[in-house]
């Protein structure tokens, strides 16, 4: 029987440190949970801080998958909560960005690289080499999107400007004693972040401009190839190896490491650009 949860995020009360916990609650999709009559559910839950195990009560109320989460004795403390998700959805785990990004682009796009050196069997060549291709794009995307996520949770300057600078964010209403909480106002940056298609260029450098008032211009030429290699990306994955037209979309052993090239060096450009920007503020 699939268990479903509610993940959330908090000041602890007593050691004031942030913590995380996930809630098993009952199933949004059935009687159980409310979820199919529309009608409210009330639990009780008590949860534990991961740092001075602490255990505090918790009220919890559902509406189908929609969940609010609040100390019972604590009522000024704002706790972040997801909607609810059953245990197998990847999409809802919280994974802390590795340490060095780069260091796993390198790895990842180097270990696809290094399969075109071994002799591929002709049947099913095309499609062993589209699954090396779209994998350097996808190692890009995860540079991205750890690197981005690293420097916005480095400082509290970076978050400000990315609030401030990022019109998605800077249009975002919510009440204002909501606002006095740097938990509930870093939830939403994540939240914001975890809601981006990394592969989508124009957008990620929306984010990255938004992080400094610094200058972000990778040369265009590289930005436009890469905008170009996502599109071929996307008839490999999502379209079985066909463009739009219909026709069989085939990448070469040299296509594929000129965009290899192509990613390494858009990904270096960031990676100095975060780095530069982050060590010139003083993280609070």
């Amino acid at each position: 029987m699939l268990k479903y949860f509610v993940g959330i995020d908090f000041i602890c009360p007593s050691c004031r440190k942030k913590s995380q916990a996930a809630l098993n609650v009952p199933d949004p999709y059935t009687g159980d949970g409310a979820g199919l009559d529309g009608l409210d559910l009330t639990l009780s839950d008590d949860v534990a801080c991961e740092h001075c195990n602490e255990s505090f009560e918790l009220n919890v109320f559902l509406n189908g998958a929609s969940c609010q989460v609040e100390f019972q004795d604590f009522t000024n403390n704002i706790i972040v909560s997801s909607d609810v998700y059953p245990e197998s959805d990847d999409e809802f785990l919280d994974i802390s960005p590795p340490q060095d990004p780069m260091k796993i682009l390198l790895q990842e796009g180097g270990e696809a690289i290094g399969l075109l050196r071994h002799p591929i069997s002709q049947f099913g060549e095309a499609t062993i080499k589209r699954m090396i291709f779209a994998q350097i794009i996808s190692a890009m995307e995860v540079y991205l999107q750890d690197k981005i996520k690293i420097s916005v949770n480095s400082s509290y300057i970076v978050r400000f400007n990315i609030i401030s600078r990022n019109d998605k964010l800077n249009s975002e209403k919510f009440p204002l004693r909501y606002l006095s909480s740097k938990d509930f106002i870093d939830n939403q940056i994540m939240k914001y972040l975890n809601g981006i298609i990394f592969h989508n260029i124009p957008v990620v450098e929306n984010v990255l401009k938004s992080l400094s008032h610094e200058d972000f211009n990778p040369p265009a030429r590289i930005k436009e190839r890469l905008s170009k290699a996502v599109s071929v990306r996307h008839d490999c994955v999502h379209r079985g190896g066909y463009d739009r037209l219909g026709n069989k979309v085939t990448v070469s052993d040299a296509y594929i490491k000129d965009v290899w090239g192509d990613v390494r060096s858009y990904c270096s450009y960031v990676d100095s650009y975060i780095d530069r920007v982050t060590d010139e503020i003083i993280p609070f």
